[in-house]
C-alpha cells in the first residue's frame, strides 16, 4: 500500500560532494538491481528490473517520473579537497594478460596506454564533506522501500575508498512527502509553482540518470529557490 514517506540516510564518513542533483529513485533503482542479482538474475538481465520500483508514478503528456524527490543534505562540516591517484601496475597488467585474465583482440605485443582507456593514469581531485543526513521524500510502499534500502551500505561516489559509508537508514511516514516529492526533474508540462521553483531544462527523468541518451526536455528545480534541495 502506497503512503507518503520520508527516507533518512545517516552517514558514518564524509561523502563526495554531489556535482548534480541526485534523485532517490535512482538510488532505489540501483538497489533493485542488487536485489535481482541476489535473486539469481544474471548480468545484464538484472538491469531490466531497475525501474520496477515500489513507488507511485506521475505522468503528463507522455512523460513520467517516480514520485521521489532529490536528496536534501544536512552538512556537518566544511568542504575539503583530496585527490585520487589512478595508475596501472605494468607488471601486474602484463601478467594478467599472459594468463588470459584480460580479454584482448590485439595480436602480438601489448601496450599499456597511460593516457586513455582502462589503463589511463591520472590525479583526480575529490571534494569531500561530512553529511549528517541525506533526506528524500517519496510516495510508495513502505515495507518494500525498507527491503530495498537494506542493500544501500554506501552513498555517492568513492564507495571503494571509504567515503559515504552509511550508518543507518530510516523510512517513516511523513505527510509532507505529498508536497515535497516533486522537488526533482519533472515533465515539461508540469505547472505547479513553475515560476518560483522550476526552470525549463534537459535531464533524464528515470534511472539510469547517468545515461545521457535518456535526456528529455523537462522542468528542473531551481537552485536557491523555495524548498531548495541543494543547500
Amino acid at each position: 500500500m502506497s503512503e507518503p514517506l520520508r527516507v533518512e540516510i545517516r552517514m558514518a564518513t564524509p561523502i563526495v560532494v554531489p556535482s548534480h542533483i541526485k534523485c532517490f529513485d535512482g538510488l532505489l533503482a540501483w538497489a533493485r538491481v542488487e536485489q535481482a542479482i541476489a535473486d539469481g538474475v544474471p548480468v545484464p538481465d538484472c538491469y531490466a528490473f531497475q525501474n520496477e520500483l515500489p513507488l507511485e508514478k506521475y505522468e503528463a503528456d507522455g512523460q513520467w517520473v517516480f514520485k521521489a524527490s532529490t536528496f536534501r543534505y544536512e552538512w556537518g562540516g566544511e568542504r575539503f579537497e583530496t585527490h585520487r591517484i589512478k595508475r596501472q601496475r605494468v607488471g601486474d597488467y602484463a601478467e594478467s594478460w599472459m594468463r588470459s585474465a584480460i580479454a584482448s583482440s590485439r595480436k602480438g605485443r601489448i601496450r599499456v596506454d597511460t593516457t586513455s582507456g582502462a589503463t589511463k593514469a591520472g590525479l583526480y581531485p575529490l571534494a569531500l564533506r561530512q553529511c549528517e543526513v541525506a533526506t528524500a521524500w517519496c510516495v510508495g510502499d513502505r515495507e518494500s522501500v525498507e527491503r530495498l534500502m537494506r542493500h544501500v551500505v554506501t552513498f555517492g561516489k568513492g564507495r571503494n575508498r571509504g567515503t559515504g559509508i552509511v550508518r543507518s537508514v530510516t523510512v517513516c511516514r511523513d505527510e509532507q512527502a505529498l508536497k515535497l516529492w516533486d522537488r526533482r526533474p519533472m515533465p515539461a508540462s508540469y505547472g505547479e509553482g513553475v515560476v518560483e521553483r522550476y526552470a525549463p531544462g534537459a535531464h533524464p527523468l528515470q534511472a539510469p540518470y547517468w545515461d545521457t541518451r535518456k535526456t528529455e526536455v523537462c522542468m528542473l528545480p531551481l537552485r536557491g529557490g523555495a524548498g531548495d534541495f541543494f543547500a
